[in-house]
């Protein structure tokens, strides 16, 4: 099964898909730049609005690592509860409640 990282060319993502992918982890990372990831991480670009394209990225995948975003967080617990998949890593910060 797949570990998705929203946001995985961005200062903290693009450490996470290459410390998933060095452990031998199936990696799918969204991205603005999807040809930017290492060979073997599948890249996907998705608008986070977008609930169809979310849900199609969430196919195969048991876990989802993100980086606090307000504005999308609702769409992306309820894509992934209607996907199945069971785990979410949230990175936050204190600037996150001030956005």
């Amino acid at each position: 099964m797949t570990i998705l990282v929203i946001g995985g060319t961005g200062l903290v993502g693009s450490h996470v898909v290459e410390a998933l992918a060095s452990a031998g982890h199936a990696v799918r990372a969204t991205s603005r730049r999807p040809s930017a990831f290492p060979p073997g991480v599948e890249g996907a670009t998705v608008d986070l609005a977008d609930a169809p394209a979310l849900r199609s990225a969430l196919d195969g995948v048991r876990a989802v690592f993100t980086y606090a975003n307000p504005g999308t967080a609702r769409l992306l617990v309820d894509q992934m509860q209607a996907a199945g998949v069971g785990r979410l890593v949230l990175l936050s910060s204190a600037d996150a409640a001030s956005n």
